[in-house]
């Protein structure tokens, strides 16, 4: 994955810092929600339910510049069985989400200290 500095300060290069935390605040749980429905349908091995959901997400990851995490979206939505049925995919896409998650909630907090 990219610097998180250099991932949110090419956003804050767009925007400004108060947007940006506005966007990020209503784009953290609205992330939560499709990433916890991607995941049971990943669990469940319903693919296509995956493929729609992952499809689902793109426009947000694509908008904040979550490139690592569209790539794994992109698996999904083309249903690469091969690669998105293996538990080491599911387990590096956790990974990746949460990296992502975790550096925008530490920018919230550093903007709010």
């Amino acid at each position: 994955m990219s610097s998180s500095k250099g991932w949110l300060g090419s956003l804050v290069d767009r925007i400004n810092t108060e947007q940006l935390m506005t966007f990020l605040i209503s784009a953290i749980p609205e992330l939560d929600n499709d990433y916890q429905a991607l995941q049971t349908y990943l669990q469940a091995n319903d693919w296509p339910a995956a493929a729609r959901q992952a499809y689902k997400c793109k426009s947000v990851v694509k908008l904040l510049g979550m490139n690592d995490l569209l790539d794994y979206l992109v698996a999904i939505e083309n249903t690469n069985l091969p690669v998105i049925a293996n538990a080491e995919f599911h387990r590096d896409l956790a990974l990746c989400y949460y990296t992502y998650i975790h550096h925008m909630k530490s920018y919230l907090n550093e903007q709010t200290s």
